[in-house]
């Protein structure tokens, strides 16, 4: 905020308790603050938060099950042992709708990817960078920005 950015995106959006490097786990993603309800940070996430959307994955992680991939640990992946009732419902779901699973025919075969996700990188570009959120936070006031003496702010003379 002391730059002026308002508009958020990020795609390191982990649940409470996972994350890919230590810092992921440390709970500053926003899917993780808003789990911390009486945290300090997340009040003021919330206070300055305009919108907050959490796009779905777009496959279910039941897609995955022929997959010999274990679940990473870290979470970042959806994995075919993934509780659906824990997450989005996803964009396609070409295990139960005809015309979604054509659409999916359709992505991997123009992506070249293994609609069985047995290879590593077809696995990880269909079941990786899901629960991508965008953000737009509240400007701050010019007064504040110059009282704290954020980036951008006038040095009143």
């Amino acid at each position: 905020m002391s730059f002026g950015f308002r508009h958020v995106i990020n795609e390191d959006n982990y649940k409470l308790g996972e994350g890919a490097t230590p810092f992921d786990i440390r709970g500053f993603a926003p899917k993780q603050m808003w789990q911390k309800p009486k945290d300090p940070e997340t009040e003021w996430l919330f206070h300055n938060s305009k919108i907050y959307a959490e796009f779905p994955p777009i496959l279910p992680p039941v897609l995955s099950k022929m997959a010999p991939h274990p679940k990473k640990p870290q979470g970042g992946f959806l994995h075919h042992t993934d509780d659906l009732t824990a997450i989005e419902e996803p964009l396609l779901r070409p295990d139960i709708n005809d015309s979604d699973k054509k659409v999916f025919e359709r992505i991997v075969n123009e992506l070249r990817l293994d609609m069985t996700m047995v290879e590593s990188q077809s696995y990880q570009e269909l079941m990786g960078y899901c629960f991508l959120c965008y953000m737009e936070l509240v400007p701050i006031p010019p007064s504040l920005r110059n009282a704290w003496k954020l980036a951008g702010s006038r040095s009143r003379r």
